[in-house]
């Protein structure tokens, strides 16, 4: 029995399903939208922002005070008060405040800051990173690692945390600071400039007499170094260091990230000063001294800032505008600038730009100006990088423009497709029509005829553009068999106010015509011989029946002699027989209207591999064979012939008794040299392999070459390791003062039988190294000879019994100059001591003293009277001398002084203290003139 079913019943339930399906669909749609909305707005607070942030190369973070949300930032975000702000790697920003953009914050990398604003006071709390404060119209409070900083009005300061160290450096580039601790001491920043505190710590780290102080005046923290190329970049270290002892030196370190994974070091011993190479990239550096190590490193980033001259956009040069509404608007654009934070956008009536009439700062690469006077202008464009760094290299070449009223409005200038022109429709299915911008213009109007009279409207096109695309079939359906179609454009400007229709210019459509082209390869294309069949010949045509079409190889270009090819595709093929080296040719042929139509025809060429590189590594050969010692540090110079043509070779190193797994390979080596540390290769035979290789390009196939085996014994060298002095050692020149002193020389070597040879160098003034001393078959605890103060480097070299050549690192100590004598202290007399009569008539002698001098062999003690007569000048050993020729002594003003000296027996020199001197004084009373009584006339005379 058969049953009834209910289609109707099922069809309902299939519809109520489909309906069901798509709303849920659409709440999803809808809930994804909402959640993209979300996740990329930026969120803002009903209340009044404080400041503006921006950045480059990376975004910042913003967290609201009274949530722990991170809110995703975007140029010129507003930051309100209590927000908080982070930065992540190589990530920068710049915060400047809404009352006074002059007062600004710029942001580390990996920094976080909290800002506040109480009675127009801004405060910035540093959590970790680094911060540059510029305080302009107020005081600026920065609170970082326990230390409350006042920033000044008119000053700028760097203040960093090192979040591993909990060390605080605050340092003063302008102006005027103080620093209030944990303990509430008060630190002056105007004569210091920089200073170190330590979390915890009660006292400034600069005060404790073991750490030595660096402040580093050049570079500048965080410093941005505009650069116009890829060359590396120079830099100017200067510094001054307090406490740093004698026998204590200060290390330079260069590091491509901040936590100094990898370094480069020099020393910067008796320098205050420097000039450095660095790579062009963000480079890291710290200054610290030897014995306390970085924990205490004046440290900071230098920022290479990449930069090109500005390229205009428009107006161009000479451009004359003109305008017919009650204003002018000129639109000035340029290119962007990948590191530019603004643009100041400069006017002026003359071409040599000083004191412009406008002076614009510009966020963005474009922006239109009204109202500029009637005349002729000359403008261009600044860039401004972080900091509001500018360079004349950077800026753009100078435009000139002008500017003029019509009456009326401005008819429309047509400018594509251009008047009576011939459209071809082979290749496109629409048409673009264009005409020249109207500043004012609100909307165009675009009209198409079969007349030039538009007594028939074919088209009418509104644009809110001066251009606009229209279908090609609907333009061929209107046009009558090769007659021309018209066209005009008229606008309303923002007034309401239409325009006179623009003057009328024609075109006719092409019919459509057989066409055919060769597409790949291009014209003169190198193919290598093994990669012939992997090349796809293709080619376009507009036959109707593509099979009509057919594609011919020869090795002549008149195409007598055809190559077989297969096709892959109605316009597509592959050769199928191998070819030898030589020129080839190829073309198109297709039966079109009951004639053979051929395309251009184009060359190729069919190439080789390449041959096999041979071996350059003549330093290594012994007894025709490659023989390399191996020493830790020192690397091995593979060489091999140079390819031409070839881009790059794969290069591998197997063990001759394995050839299946490499135990090197760099498959892009560029040039024909490898340089290797083979240090943890065992001692045996090796084979190592090179093969030419070149990448594929637009006129080229890929070429590979035939690959170059060589065998190479590796022999593993033992080490000479040099122990005294130590790398870097600074010795006293005092050690030399006796005559049995001196130092050793001492090392050891775990290679047996070998013949040392020791060398001794003294650094010049020039930075070349003079050998001084040098010693055959020399032997661990070689004496030192005097030396004179400066930098020394001495080595070891030998030869192995078995012929390999040994040798050690190169280390450097240095010869300490001896201190100066210290001046002697100077005791009786007192200074400006007067000595009376009375005084003088109870002694015979007036006793001199001084306190001894370290060091000092003997002591000149010299009185004067005036500054030339001498007294007395008298030598000895004491510190203590009785002058007793006091009649020498009249009334008056007398100085005295002592010279310490020292005399070194050794090398018999001589060194002499500065010489103090003071004063004292003689006063005697006048003797009464004698009066002789009147004695009369005398006789017998």
């Amino acid at each position: 029995m058969n049953q009834k079913r209910n289609t109707k019943s099922r069809a309902k339930e299939t519809i109520k399903s489909v309906l069901i399906v798509l709303f849920f669909l659409l709440g999803s749609a809808c809930n994804l939208a909402l959640f993209f909305y979300d996740l990329n707005k930026v969120m803002t607070k009903d209340e009044k922002p404080i400041a503006a942030i921006t950045f480059k190369h990376k975004n910042a973070q913003r967290k609201f005070i009274e949530r722990e949300v991170w809110d995703r930032l975007k140029q010129n975000s507003p930051l309100y008060n209590g927000d908080t702000i982070r930065t992540a790697e190589l990530s920068e920003a710049i915060v400047r405040m809404i009352e006074n953009d002059e007062d600004s914050i710029e942001l580390y990398e990996n920094s976080i800051i909290q800002i506040f604003s109480k009675n127009g006071q801004l405060i910035v709390d540093v959590a970790s990173g680094g911060v540059t404060v510029k305080a302009s119209s107020a005081t600026v409070k920065v609170r970082i690692g326990g230390t409350l900083v006042d920033v000044e009005a008119g000053s700028t300061l760097s203040a960093t945390v090192d979040g591993r160290t909990a060390v605080t450096n605050v340092h003063l580039l302008d102006g005027h600071a103080l620093v209030a601790t944990e303990d509430g001491k008060i630190e002056d920043l105007f004569e210091k400039r920089s200073v170190f505190f330590e979390k915890g710590d009660k006292d400034f780290l600069q005060k404790v007499s073991s750490i030595p102080f660096i402040s580093v005046s050049s570079p500048l923290p965080n410093e941005k170094i505009l650069s116009l190329d890829s060359a590396d970049i120079s830099v100017l270290f200067k510094w001054k260091v307090e406490n740093l002892t004698e026998d204590d030196s200060l290390i330079l370190d260069f590091s491509n990230d901040r936590n100094f994974t990898e370094v480069t070091s020099f020393s910067l011993e008796n320098l205050s000063e420097t000039q450095k190479i660095i790579p062009h990239k963000n480079t890291y550096w710290r200054i610290y001294s030897k014995k306390t190590g970085p924990k205490y490193a004046a440290q900071s980033k230098i920022n290479i800032v990449e930069a090109s001259p500005v390229t205009l956009l428009v107006p161009a040069n000479k451009y004359k505008a003109e305008y017919f509404s009650d204003e002018s608007k000129i639109k000035f654009s340029w290119i962007e600038q990948k590191w530019a934070s603004s643009y100041l956008l400069k006017i002026a009536s003359k071409e040599d730009m000083q004191n412009p009439e406008y002076s614009i700062l510009v966020k963005d690469s474009s922006i239109i100006l009204p109202k500029i006077p009637d005349g002729n202008w000359f403008w261009k464009i600044v860039p401004l990088y972080a900091d509001n760094i500018a360079s004349e290299k950077t800026e753009s070449e100078v435009r000139e423009f002008s500017i003029q009223k019509k009456d009326g409005l401005a008819s429309v200038k047509l400018l594509y497709p251009p008047n009576k022109s011939q459209i071809e429709t082979f290749e496109s299915k629409t048409l673009n029509f264009s005409w020249k911008n109207i500043s004012d213009a609100k909307e165009y109007t675009l009209e198409l005829a079969g007349d030039p009279e538009f007594m028939t409207r074919e088209f009418k096109i509104k644009s809110s553009e001066n251009y606009c695309t229209v279908d090609l079939s609907q333009l061929q359906k209107y046009q009558k068999k090769n007659a021309p179609l018209f066209w005009k454009v008229y606008y309303t400007n923002l007034h309401g106010k239409t325009s006179d229709d623009s003057k009328v210019n024609s075109f006719t459509l092409a019919p459509k015509r057989f066409s055919q082209k060769l597409i790949f390869p291009p014209e003169n294309y190198k193919i290598e011989s093994a990669r012939l069949q992997d090349v796809t010949f293709s080619w376009k045509t507009n036959a109707t029946d593509k099979k009509l079409t057919k594609v011919e190889f020869s090795s002549s270009d008149d195409f007598k002699n055809l190559l077989p090819s297969i096709s892959k595709s109605a316009t597509s093929c592959i050769l199928l027989e191998k070819l030898s080296e030589g020129t080839y040719y190829w073309r198109i042929s297709t039966q079109n209207e009951g004639k053979t139509e051929y395309s251009e025809a184009r060359t190729f060429f069919v190439q080789s591999s390449f041959k096999a590189p041979k071996s350059k590594m003549d330093e290594y050969v012994q007894d025709g064979e490659i023989k390399v010692g191996v020493q830790d540090g020192e690397n091995v110079h593979f060489s091999w012939e140079s390819i031409q043509n070839a881009d790059s070779y794969r290069f591998k190193i197997f063990e001759e008794e394995n050839t299946n797994q490499a135990l090197f390979e760099n498959n892009s080596v560029k040039g024909n040299k490898l340089d290797l540390d083979l240090s943890s290769f065992k001692t045996g035979k090796y084979i190592w392999t090179v093969q030419a290789n070149s990448e594929e390009s637009e006129l080229s196939t890929r070429f590979s070459g035939e690959l170059s085996k060589n065998k190479i014994e590796i022999r593993k060298l033992g080490k000479i390791e040099l122990l005294s002095p130590l790398d870097g050692e600074a010795i006293s020149e005092t050690i030399f003062d006796d005559n049995a002193g001196t130092f050793d020389f001492n090392w050891q070597t775990d290679e047996n039988n070998i013949k040392l040879v020791f060398t001794l160098g003294k650094v010049l003034s020039n930075g070349k190294v003079q050998d001084i001393k040098t010693v055959e078959n020399a032997e661990s605890g070689i004496k030192s000879d005097v030396l004179e103060s400066g930098n020394y480097v001495w080595k070891l070299e030998g030869k192995t019994s078995d012929g390999y050549d040994l040798k050690s690192a190169e280390q450097t100590f240095s010869i300490k100059k001896r201190p100066n004598l210290e001046k002697p202290v100077l005791v009786l007399p007192k200074p400006s001591k007067v000595f009376k009569a009375s005084e003088l008539a109870k002694t015979s002698a007036i006793s001199f003293s001084w306190k001894p001098v370290k060091n000092a062999s003997y002591y000149i003690i010299t009185i004067r009277k005036g500054k030339k007569k001498i007294v007395s000048k008298n030598t000895g050993t004491s510190t203590n001398y009785k002058f007793t020729n006091l009649k020498l002594l009249s009334n008056g003003t007398f100085t005295w002084q002592v010279e310490a000296v020292q005399k070194i027996e050794r090398n018999k020199t001589t060194l002499k203290s500065q010489s103090p001197w003071t004063k004292f004084r003689i006063d005697l009373p006048a003797l009464d003139s004698i009066k002789l009584s009147d004695t009369g006339e005398l006789y017998g005379l």
